[in-house]
């Protein structure tokens, strides 16, 4: 068999992209894991409360200037689009009264739970969210379908909340 460089590089270039698809495709497939962690003030939250709508799960500590920055935008997203079916839910992984205070001190307006990663049952769970390497912040959107569609490590930019979160909220 006699291929030209030409069209090997087709079947290179068909082979990735099908593998990019499939692997898209698989992603959007992704069920998350199970959620049960208490909030802030003590009340208990599993993922399915928030059923329906686009959730934007966000993995933070206190002790990290670009999380905070980002609560900020946070904060913002949710008063823009809570009634467009956008749900942000802040997942705290330090020491919990430092996540209570800062939350108190940053106003934030969505729930935020607390998973201290020092206490037994929590020191895997971003690896459970697919962040292997536990960097923060961390954030997993899920579709109102229930399913994984985007995982982002380090801080959510304006630009990726356009591209990979806007388009699945009832912007009508």
């Amino acid at each position: 068999m006699n291929y030209t460089i030409n069209s090997i590089f087709k079947i290179i270039l068909f082979v990735m992209l099908f593998n990019v698809n499939t692997a898209m495709a698989n992603m959007s497939q992704t069920s998350p894991p199970a959620l049960n962690l208490t909030d802030v003030n003590g009340e208990l939250h599993q993922l399915d409360k928030w059923q329906g709508k686009t959730i934007v799960l966000n993995f933070w500590a206190t002790y990290c200037m670009p999380c905070k920055q980002e609560i900020r935008e946070l904060i913002k997203y949710q008063q823009l689009y809570i009634d467009k079916g956008l749900q942000v839910v802040g997942i705290g992984v330090n020491e919990e009264q430092s996540i209570k205070t800062m939350s108190l001190l940053l106003g934030v307006n969505y729930p935020m739970l607390l998973a201290d990663i020092e206490k037994p049952g929590n020191e895997d769970i971003l690896v459970k969210w697919g962040n292997s390497k536990n960097i923060i912040p961390y954030t997993v959107v899920i579709n109102p379908q229930g399913k994984i569609v985007y995982r982002h490590k380090g801080v959510l930019k304006a630009a990726m909340f356009e591209k990979n979160i806007l388009p699945l909220l009832n912007l009508n």
